[in-house]
């Protein structure tokens, strides 16, 4: 089944983040992706239109079980819009600095989702998410906040004298 319609998700929970296209244990070398977690009141839903949501059941160990969505971004055919908040701007990322947010701590973060409807010559098929735009919100504190009126400045470089 083809899905249609883009995927929009509010105050998102990202879970493996992999903007940098690391290799890994289940990731190639420059492969960018992350799961997202669907809240399970959506989930149905979702795959009923065609998402592959995976959803793990809760277990008797008090794992609460969890649905989530594999989400991957290319730079060379539509690249994503990535938007990294401040109180104070947005700064866009791009292809080489996106890598960023897999170390970043967000307060909140919004995805436009898009699919990607494939088909090969095997007569296989499915849809594929694709991010097409990031808005994370970055926890800021108290020191960020103190500090982010004043303008940037250059690198200081420091010079050492040796006692004689």
């Amino acid at each position: 089944m083809a899905v249609h319609s883009n995927l929009f998700l509010e105050n998102a929970q990202l879970m493996y983040p992999n903007f940098s296209g690391r290799a890994g244990t289940y990731n190639a070398e420059g492969e960018r992706n992350f799961k997202v977690v669907i809240p399970s009141d959506m989930a149905d839903k979702l795959v009923e239109d065609g998402w592959l949501v995976k959803c793990k059941l809760p277990d008797a160990e008090g794992d609460p079980g969890v649905c989530l969505l594999e989400v991957h971004l290319r730079f060379d055919f539509f690249p994503p819009e990535i938007w990294s908040v401040t109180s104070k701007h947005k700064t866009r990322l791009d292809e080489t600095t996106c890598g960023m947010i897999d170390d970043m701590d967000f307060a909140n973060i919004d995805l436009e989702i898009r699919p990607y409807n494939w088909s090969n010559s095997s007569g296989l098929s499915g849809t594929k998410a694709m991010l097409k735009k990031f808005w994370g919100t970055v926890n800021e504190s108290a020191f960020d906040l103190k500090y982010a009126d004043i303008p940037e400045g250059g690198n200081i470089q420091a010079s050492y004298v040796e006692d004689e």
